[in-house]
């Protein structure tokens, strides 16, 4: 039944043993200082042991600036590679594969954290209460050098690529959409113009690290709003990060309703379907992406039952599956589903998100992350 999930495969240049994705879901697991802890060491090994393809790790952050929170992994410092090696042999030596998320908080940053005013691409905030600062073109340079050291950083530590956090409306994603990204100089516009900060952090990887060392963008497949990205503007964007040298792609979406939003972000939708919506949401987005682009794509969002897993990849629309909060309730789901075991099941309460905002990663289901 589940035949193409658990077929070996080759992403990004990348050699997996199936085709089940961990994908990057912050824990806050991290030291204060951006450390990584020995229970975020704990965390992964026990989902790279459950026997997923590929693990993302949540986010490291670009520079100090760019936290999404107190708690936050960093990718910022020379300092840290020492721990992120740890955690990228732990990884590999369960079988599994390791890439590192790069971020920059942007508009959704934490000014008590951070203690300075959000940035983004434009002075249009994404969270109400959080006014932004528009960056300058030169800041804009100092971002991307900031990402093209942090990745430097990630190889240097063993992980075998890293994924640009263009999704979610944080900084990347600030200026891809519309909805935030009012602009009128080469960074805003067209999709094109809208895309020149991570074409630009592409190349410049690609220049420092060589074409050998995978690079990967998450972002939105599609977006709720008059003025959101759509399937046409989606398309053209994946297509010019191919162009750029990327070697993959993550399809996120901001497209389930979330009246809780309303009056408080430019949204009043979410990247995170809940028990209130349908199973995988998101992946026919990624399917109307997959037809006009040469490049592996993963599909993600509420993928929690194994059949749901193996019609996408049957039906072409992806060739890869993130298993987010299944694996996060029960980090052994892909052996289990691939013994034809009984899993722990995700109730889709979100109260791992949730948790989130009071500092560390919890779950109704598995009280023992």
């Amino acid at each position: 039944m589940t035949n193409l999930l658990f077929t070996p495969t080759t992403f990004a240049g990348v050699q997996l043993r199936n085709k089940i994705v961990y994908p990057p879901i912050t824990t806050g697991f991290a030291e204060s200082d951006g450390q990584v802890s020995d229970r975020m060491v704990e965390y992964y090994r026990q989902r790279a042991s459950g026997g997923v393809g590929l693990i993302i790790v949540e986010p490291g952050v670009i520079n100090l600036q760019a936290k999404l929170s107190k708690f936050s992994a960093g990718a910022w410092a020379d300092a840290q590679i020492s721990g992120m090696a740890k955690l990228a042999q732990t990884i590999k030596n369960e079988g599994a594969r390791a890439f590192l998320q790069l971020c920059h908080a942007g508009p959704k940053a934490n000014p008590r954290v951070n203690s300075v005013q959000p940035s983004s691409a434009s002075e249009k905030p994404f969270i109400f209460k959080y006014p932004t600062i528009s960056l300058s073109q030169d800041e804009i340079l100092g971002v991307v050098h900031d990402f093209v050291m942090a990745a430097t950083r990630a190889r240097e530590a063993g992980f075998d690529g890293v994924e640009l956090h263009a999704a979610h409306f944080y900084l990347l994603s600030s200026f891809l959409s519309p909805l935030i990204n009012t602009r009128t100089d080469d960074y805003g516009g067209d999709n094109l113009r809208r895309a020149k900060i991570v074409r630009e952090t592409i190349l410049a990887i690609k220049k420092k690290l060589g074409q050998d060392f995978p690079v990967t963008v998450r972002y939105h497949g599609f977006e709720d709003g008059e003025y959101g990205i759509k399937y046409e503007d989606a398309i053209e964007l994946g297509q010019v990060f191919e162009a750029a040298g990327a070697d993959g792609l993550h399809i996120s979406a901001y497209g389930v309703s979330e009246p809780n939003l309303v009056g408080i972000a430019a949204l009043p939708s979410s990247c995170i379907p809940s028990k209130e919506h349908p199973n995988a949401p998101f992946v026919s987005h990624a399917g109307h992406i997959k037809q006009f682009v040469n490049l592996p794509i993963i599909a993600v969002g509420k993928i929690t039952n194994p059949l749901d897993a193996e019609r996408s990849l049957r039906e072409g629309k992806c060739d890869l599956v993130a298993v987010g909060r299944a694996i996060l309730v029960d980090p052994q789901w892909p052996n289990k589903i691939a013994a034809g075991r009984n899993v722990v099941r995700c109730i889709g309460c979100n109260d791992c998100i949730n948790s989130l905002a009071k500092g560390a990663l919890n779950c109704r289901v598995n009280r023992t992350l």
